[in-house]
């Protein structure tokens, strides 16, 4: 559901390999959208909806 979504179209449509090869925590829930960390890379937490994230 990442692909084509609102969130892809707002930044860069090629999306990096640790969005789907690390462990990410949820920080924060609001609404359909959670505040994910990916503590294994240097990169910002992003906010992605619900039904992007899968269990790991």
């Amino acid at each position: 559901m990442l692909a084509n979504s609102l969130e892809a179209k707002a930044s860069d449509a090629r999306f990096p390999k640790y969005l789907f090869e690390t462990k990410g925590e949820v920080l924060d829930l609001r609404g359909d959208y959670a505040l994910v960390k990916f503590g294994q890379v240097p990169t910002p937490n992003i906010w992605l909806r619900l039904d992007q994230l899968e269990g790991f």
